[in-house]
Formats: structure tokens, C-alpha cells, sequence
């Protein structure tokens, strides 16, 4: 598995495990936030004063020296993370850059319109610089030739159509908001969120979601994950490892596939028949594991029924698996109705924990599991 993919949070397809590169990098950026937004603060005005403002007001020049300015070059290093996902609600304009800054749209003008970028005159001027005013009429001005080529002038219609239907409040000062935050402000979660979210070659899905929220114990939930990636450790992974093994189901002939195995395999057919029959419910096996886990929702009487409902495939699949790994490692056999019963069991201790269902007798459950707690059904 890749790295990037255990850091990454549970309900997105990770472990949760903290990448403190990601964190490092989101602390550090946090400052380039609050320096932009607290400028009131003593340390605010300190930082300034030692460092001295850029081309904004809301940031400093890059150190560029050594010397005793260590601890803000290391923050300044990760600006232009902040630089990325900041907006701009523009009001008067006199705080936001019209080619830099994202204010019009995600991204900013200068990398929507390149080729009108780069005849610009004026690249560095705020909005209000850009839209000098004759009584309450707004002219453009983006100190542009005349003339100019066939993509500039596509990009200038375009611009032109976006601008003129912009309202300012020019009594109001312009206001920086966080793009990756539904409330606007900073924070670190959002941030490290989107540094670890950055391969596209991962998986990403509602399964990982509903594992997620599953009744079961970690383990469980970990063996679920290595099926949502297909990572669980089959005669045919291992043999796409390098390992010289029989490909051979332990249950048929068939060669030995986790989708197989725990799904489509005659021994594990009879234990799903078992508990489909019980529920009567008549349900088509999907292809994979993750269909089958999205398709199994079925809506109960209550929460607490719906919980109980959900982790029946975990179970039923733990359960095969633990009987896999007897008959491989043990040279032990058991019966369908045996692995049924052990099924069965599963369900009942892992149900425990689900409030209202704390105090359900065992021999009961073992008798008739669906009874116990769909029987209004």
C-alpha cells in the first residue's frame, strides 16, 4: 500500500494514520493565515516590521538572508500553499490583486487567461487599480494593446462578460476566506485533508465511508479495507508477489480470488443462501466485494436493526475467511453449518455494542438470529 494512502482519513479510503510531513506543512501555513488576518496583533506588527511587507499587505517579502530570520523563511516556505487555496471576496478592491489572487474564480486570472496575462501592462495592480470609475459607471482598464492576437482576443470576450457583471461594496473592505473550509476560516484539518488528497491513483468512494461506519471491532474493519483495495492476502495476490503457491481454492477447484473466495464460491454460496433465506430476502450476488457492500442497504424499523443489517456481509465474510485460513494453516475442516454458526455468534457479539441491543439473550439468538431482531419484519 502506498503511504499516501494510509495517511489518509477512514471515511476517504485511508487509516488515519498522520502523515506529520502534511501536518508540518499545515501548522506552518496557518501562520501565513493569521498574519494575513490578525493585523492588529503585537506579533503581526513585529513581523512586519522585521521583515517588511511584499507586494501586498498581507505578506511579507521571502527572506532571503540567513541570518536571525531562520524561523520565518521556514513559515514563508510553505506560502505558496496558502497563496493556492485562499479567496478573495472582493468589496472595493483595494486589498486583492487582479492577475494573482483568486477572487473572480478558483484560480486565479492570470492562469485562466494566460495569453491576455502576458500582454498585460500592468500585472501587478489590485482590482480597484484595474477599474478606474466615471461617476457610477465602471470602465476596465487592463493595460492591454489594442491589437492583439486571435487567443488574446477570445480571452478578453470572455474576461470582459465575467467583469462587467461584477457588483463591488465599496464600503466594505475586501475579506479573505479559505477555500478549502466550508466556513470560510482557516483551519488544519481542511489543510491536511487536501495535502494527503493529492494521487489520483488512489481509491476513493461512499464504500470506504460505510466501512467506516460499520458496529464492528478495528479488525474488522481493517480486514474490510484490504478488500475495498483488493489487498487481502489470496493465493492469487500472493502469487502476483512472487510467491510459488498453489493458485487453488481451498473450498473448490476454482483458482482462489478474495471475490471468489468470500462471494462466488459453491461452499461460500451455501452460507449466504443460509442467511438469505432467513431474512427472505432474494438478493444477486454482485461481482465484486465493494458492490456487494454498497447493494446489501436495506432500511430497518429502527437504527439500531439497520446497524445489525449492515454487518451481517462482514461477518459472513470474516467468518470464511477464519475457515480458509483453519483448512491452510491447521489442516482443519469445518462443516457449512458450522462456519453458519460461527457466523451467527459474530453477529450476536458484535451487536453487543449497539445501544438498546445490550441485554438480548444469547441462546435465543443462537436459535433463531432474525427473530431476535426482525421479527416486526
Amino acid at each position: 500500500m502506498k503511504w499516501n494512502a494510509l495517511a489518509r482519513r477512514r471515511k476517504v479510503g485511508g487509516l488515519g494514520i498522520k502523515n506529520l510531513n502534511a501536518v508540518n506543512q499545515a501548522l506552518l501555513t496557518k501562520w501565513s493565515w493569521r498574519f494575513a488576518v490578525e493585523d492588529t496583533d503585537l506579533w503581526r506588527t513585529l513581523v512586519e516590521e522585521k521583515h517588511n511587507l511584499g507586494d501586498v499587505s498581507w505578506a511579507t517579502k521571502n527572506p532571503t538572508c540567513t541570518y536571525g530570520k531562520s524561523l520565518w523563511r521556514a513559515i514563508m516556505k510553505h506560502h505558496p500553499i496558502f497563496l493556492k487555496y485562499i479567496h478573495f471576496k472582493v468589496n472595493n478592491g483595494a486589498l486583492c490583486r487582479f492577475w494573482d489572487d483568486n477572487w473572480l474564480y478558483p484560480h486565479s486570472l492570470k492562469s485562466c487567461y494566460p495569453n491576455l496575462y502576458a500582454v498585460s501592462r500592468a500585472k501587478d495592480l489590485t482590482v480597484a487599480a484595474m477599474r478606474p470609475s466615471v461617476g457610477n459607471v465602471i470602465n476596465w482598464n487592463l493595460h492591454i494593446p489594442r491589437r492583439l492576437n486571435a487567443a488574446a482576443t477570445a480571452e478578453f470576450s470572455l474576461l470582459s462578460a465575467d467583469l462587467n457583471g461584477f457588483k463591488f461594496h465599496m464600503c466594505c473592505p475586501d475579506e479573505v476566506q479559505w477555500f478549502l473550509s466550508k466556513s470560510k476560516v482557516f483551519n488544519v484539518s481542511s489543510t491536511y485533508d487536501k495535502l494527503t488528497d493529492n494521487d489520483d491513483s488512489l481509491l476513493t468512494g461512499p464504500i470506504f465511508n460505510l466501512i467506516c461506519k460499520l458496529k464492528c471491532p478495528p479488525k474488522i474493519g481493517f480486514f474490510l479495507w484490504l478488500l475495498a483495495y483488493n489487498r487481502l492476502p489470496t493465493r492469487d495476490l500472493l502469487g502476483r508477489r512472487g510467491m510459488d503457491i498453489p493458485q487453488g481454492c481451498l473450498f473448490c477447484d476454482a483458482d482462489e480470488t478474495s471475490d471468489h473466495l468470500l462471494l462466488h464460491c459453491t461452499f461460500a454460496r451455501q452460507v449466504w443462501n443460509d442467511f438469505m433465506c432467513k431474512a427472505n430476502w432474494f438478493f444477486s450476488m454482485p461481482a465484486d466485494v465493494n458492490s456487494m457492500l454498497q447493494a446489501w442497504g436495506l432500511a430497518q424499523d429502527s437504527k439500531e436493526c439497520t446497524a445489525v443489517w449492515y454487518i451481517i456481509p462482514a461477518a459472513i465474510m470474516w467468518s470464511l475467511w477464519k475457515e480458509r485460513n483453519n483448512r491452510d494453516f491447521n489442516n482443519k475442516n469445518s462443516t457449512v453449518r458450522d462456519v453458519i454458526h460461527k457466523t451467527i455468534y459474530f453477529l450476536y457479539t458484535w451487536s453487543l455494542v449497539i445501544k438498546d441491543l445490550e441485554s438480548v439473550d444469547a441462546n435465543a439468538f443462537m436459535r433463531n438470529w432474525f427473530t431476535v431482531y426482525f421479527s416486526s419484519q
